[in-house]
């Protein structure tokens, strides 16, 4: 009986150290987005559709240094991991005339647990985060949606980032594609 006691109170005191270092590790993983204005909007025009031209584009750690013009053709982003790092598409582009730049995406949970992502819009010209917008969860099944960032300045360069969003327990990645565009 004594044993049992000795083995309950060990367990419990393993148990919470446990716990503590997993709520520290929650703290220091969101805080990204402190400066982040939500300058975003779901469209929910149930007739917006996309004609895609020209062949996928892949995504990058690093901001991109080439411009893309959206005026021309929509572009395309195979979102092949979305982790707990930004990742930007290869070009930057400029809003169309009213400061807008839209994203079409469709994301699969890799794990089957219901997980966001981020789509933020970082300004290249002055070197900070302008919008961000969070989807719903995704699950293997996937999920798609329509948004845009509004307010942006015509006459600044953007990178468009993916991040997949922790969830207080694990950082679980997504995958999938985006179409960027101005309308």
């Amino acid at each position: 009986m004594k044993k049992l006691k000795v083995i309950s109170i060990v367990m419990i005191i393993v148990l919470s150290f446990c716990c503590v270092s997993i709520n520290t590790f929650a703290a220091e993983t969101d805080s990204y987005n402190t400066n982040v204005l939500n300058d975003c909007s779901v469209v929910d025009d149930a007739n917006y559709t996309e004609i895609l031209h020209g062949s996928i584009q892949t995504y990058s750690l690093s901001k991109p240094t080439k411009y893309y013009n959206l005026a021309n053709l929509s572009y395309k982003a195979s979102l092949e991991v979305v982790g707990n790092a930004w990742l930007y598409t290869n070009y930057y582009f400029y809003p169309n005339s009213s400061g807008r730049i839209y994203v079409n995406y469709t994301i699969y949970s890799d794990t089957g647990r219901a997980t966001k992502m981020k789509i933020g819009f970082y300004d290249l010209t002055d070197n900070e985060w302008d919008a961000y917008y969070t989807t719903n969860g995704s699950t293997i099944s996937g999920i798609s949606g329509k948004m845009y960032a509004y307010n942006l300045d015509k006459g600044h360069k953007y990178a468009v980032a993916f991040y997949s969003v922790y969830d207080g327990w694990t950082h679980d990645t997504v995958h999938g594609s985006a179409v960027i565009s101005h309308s």
